[in-house]
C-alpha cells in the first residue's frame, strides 16, 4: 500500500489504515531504523483522570505540598516528608 506526501508534507493514510486506528483521533509517531511507526492514542476524558486521581488517593493538600516543594527547587524526596 502506497501513499503520496504533497507539497506541503502532508500525508493523506489510506481508508484501509484509517479503520485500523479504530477511531483514534491522533496518533504518535515514531522513527525507529528507518521505518515510520504510527501508534494510535487514546483520546483521554477529564472524567478517566479525576477517577485515576481519586483511585491513587491523590488529595488537594498533595497537590499543593508538590506546588510547594517544585518552587522550592525540588530536588530529593525524604522517606516519610
Amino acid at each position: 500500500m502506497r501513499a503520496k506526501l504533497n507539497n506541503g508534507n502532508q500525508l493523506t493514510l489510506p481508508d484501509e489504515v484509517v479503520l485500523a486506528l479504530n477511531g483514534a483521533e491522533a496518533v504518535e509517531l515514531e522513527v525507529k531504523d528507518g521505518v515510520i511507526i504510527l501508534t494510535p492514542v487514546k483520546r483521554i476524558s477529564l472524567q478517566d483522570v479525576q477517577d485515576k486521581i481519586a483511585r491513587l488517593g491523590i488529595t488537594e493538600a498533595d497537590v499543593a505540598d508538590a506546588v510547594a516543594w517544585a518552587r522550592r527547587g525540588g530536588g530529593p524526596v525524604a522517606p516519610g516528608s
